[in-house]
């Protein structure tokens, strides 16, 4: 099974809430094999709150997919499902 937590990127407060929702998931979930962390909204890169680089360091350093997309130009969506799917199917 697999989760994929999202944050939009020009909101700080929805980053830290994303972490709160992998740190439960990692606490309570324990079907969950695969964690995803999606940075969402990328379309709205001039308003960033959340660097590309935060995101990915905390990524990494919990052991999770890291993409940033855009639901509503559809940048990165399925690249995202592919990775997790990839990592499930292992």
């Amino acid at each position: 099974m697999a989760a994929i937590t999202a944050y939009d990127i020009a909101n700080l407060s929805s980053f830290e809430r994303a972490k709160a929702w992998v740190h439960e998931l990692n606490e309570r979930a324990n079907s969950v094999k695969v964690f995803a962390l999606a940075g969402n909204k990328l379309d709205l890169e001039f308003q960033r709150a959340v660097t590309t680089e935060q995101a990915q360091a905390y990524a990494t350093e919990n052991g999770l997919i890291f993409m940033e997309t855009s639901a509503k130009d559809c940048t990165n969506i399925s690249e995202l499902f592919t990775a997790v799917g990839a990592v499930c199917v292992r």
